[in-house]
């Protein structure tokens, strides 16, 4: 009678590691992973990488410059070396020079989660610029002469009625303008007058 107990046999045990070994060879992955490693390092990619980011204006581009987003094929080489090109040729200033470090007050906004007053006004002054700057690339003749920035642009998708509101919504000290929006400006006015009438009746 067969022992069904047995362990299996040392060359069925062997053929199985084998297996095993050829579907996952070990630490080819750690080796594959430290070569990259010590191949960046020996070329300096992070001090290339500080350099770039530099050279960036927004928080978002300087992220960019100092992650590992490479060019997926040749031809977005060449897009993406094409657009620096322009930006270095352009004898206008390109209208974009704000950090825009909006990303956590859109992530609260996202959770609707009300935001403070400096949050709407960073968010507002970043739609506004990103709005100038697609209207100044996608004019005629500059998209002409920087095409590959005016094809980046195309993509900004904010409307028109909203830039209109938010250009002047805050006055010198920050708050939203009573004047862009008059109705905000009666209701100050009236809290300001309860305010009084209530001080004068306690005697305050």
């Amino acid at each position: 009678k067969k022992n069904t107990n047995a362990p299996p046999s040392t060359s069925a045990s062997t053929g199985q590691a084998q297996q095993d070994g050829a579907a996952n060879p070990v630490g080819l992955v750690d080796i594959v992973s430290n070569l990259h490693e010590r191949t960046w390092a020996s070329l300096d990619l992070h001090v290339v990488q500080d350099h770039l980011a530099n050279l960036c204006d927004t928080v978002r581009a300087k992220d960019l410059a100092r992650s590992s987003c490479f060019a997926e094929d040749v031809h977005e080489v060449h897009r993406r070396y094409k657009a620096v090109e322009e930006v270095w040729q352009s004898v206008e200033p390109i209208p974009l020079n704000d950090p825009m470090e909006i990303a956590p007050a859109v992530n609260f906004a996202s959770r609707r989660i009300t935001l403070e007053l400096p949050d709407l006004r960073s968010i507002a002054k970043a739609l506004i610029l990103l709005a100038t700057l697609r209207d100044f690339m996608q004019a005629p003749q500059r998209a002409e002469r920087v095409p590959q920035l005016a094809a980046y642009t195309e993509g900004i998708d904010i409307p028109y009625e909203l830039v209109e509101l938010l250009t002047d919504a805050f006055d010198k000290d920050g708050r939203l303008s009573g004047d862009k929006f008059p109705q905000l400006k009666r209701l100050r006015e009236e809290g300001e007058r309860l305010y009084g009438s209530i001080r004068n009746t306690v005697g305050v």
